[in-house]
């Protein structure tokens, strides 16, 4: 996500008030302590949608086996060696992504900030 702010009167824009703007409009599109996603986030994320998503019933540990052996022999290593990291880090991955999307894009802006 990008964004542009414009300054229309810079001499009156102080190291203060520009910071205190930056801080507000990270809250307000909700960006506040996020990090972006990484390559591995990405691929992580495209490797279970691949596999056809999450099952929502039935042996979901050989589901998350299956992650496993595609991601390690991507890797070319055994950077797991157990499915329960992946599946942390799937769901801190969903919850990153939910964090980064519960409101839509009209109710980034906040008239108070447009002035």
């Amino acid at each position: 996500m990008r964004a542009v702010v414009e300054v229309r009167d810079p001499a009156s824009l102080t190291p203060d008030l520009w910071w205190a703007t930056y801080r507000t409009l990270r809250e307000r599109l909700h960006v506040k302590g996020l990090r972006r996603l990484t390559e591995d986030d990405q691929r992580l994320f495209d490797l279970v949608q691949e596999l056809g998503g999450i099952p929502s019933h039935g042996e979901k540990g050989n589901f998350w086996k299956q992650v496993r052996q595609q991601w390690n022999a991507h890797a070319g290593v055994e950077k797991y060696k157990t499915e329960r990291g992946l599946t942390v880090r799937y769901q801190r991955l969903i919850q990153k992504i939910g964090r980064a999307s519960t409101q839509p894009p009209e109710a980034w802006i906040d008239e108070r900030l447009e002035s």
